[in-house]
């Protein structure tokens, strides 16, 4: 397949100009933000799962829906992260890199937000073990953030410069001087 072509081709081909030793490097740097990024995301998506059935269980749809929305807003940003750092793929740029820190802090955002918010109605109905774990989901969402803003903008300081090329498929297509 096309996918399993690619994946060989970018482990045996180095990229113009730089060591297979730098290439390996940020790639295993990518791998490990992924990673990084992931666990707290994991935490968020444990987290709602177990208390949509909790709110399912004592039939507060109102929580149980909330609690849906900041599970699907997670996932979607689990998948952005997956996407985005992939490192066997061309499309890391600084641009890509400057989308996804975008895109994250929205989500990350509204993700606090909304625990945040859940968190206020579930401390106005009593319901202080809802509470914990959802401020334990505010904690992993704030690490979450602080994780996306610092590992991305490293990640495009660390960048190898040619990589942003690495998309063009000809030095012909290239502007001159590069």
């Amino acid at each position: 397949s096309v996918d399993c072509d690619r994946h060989q081709m970018s482990d045996q081909t180095p990229i113009a100009g730089s060591s297979v030793s730098a290439a390996s490097r940020w790639k295993q740097r990518l791998r490990q933000v992924r990673h990084d990024l992931r666990n707290p995301l994991g935490e968020i998506l444990g987290f709602t799962e177990l208390l949509i059935e909790e709110a399912r269980g004592v039939r507060n749809l109102n929580l149980a829906a909330g609690l849906q929305a900041l599970h699907q807003t997670a996932d979607r940003a689990l998948g952005e992260v997956s996407r985005a750092l992939t490192p066997d793929t061309f499309g890391v740029t600084r641009e890509a890199l400057e989308r996804l820190s975008e895109s994250l802090e929205i989500v990350s955002g509204q993700i606090l937000k909304t625990a945040r918010q859940l968190t206020d109605d579930s401390a106005e109905s009593g319901g202080s073990v809802v509470g914990d774990d959802l401020q334990r989901i505010r904690e992993s969402s704030q690490r979450f953030r602080e994780l996306a803003q610092k590992a991305i903008s490293e990640l495009a300081v660390t960048m190898p410069g040619n990589l942003d090329s690495a998309e063009e498929p000809s030095a012909e297509s290239s502007p001159a001087g590069k």
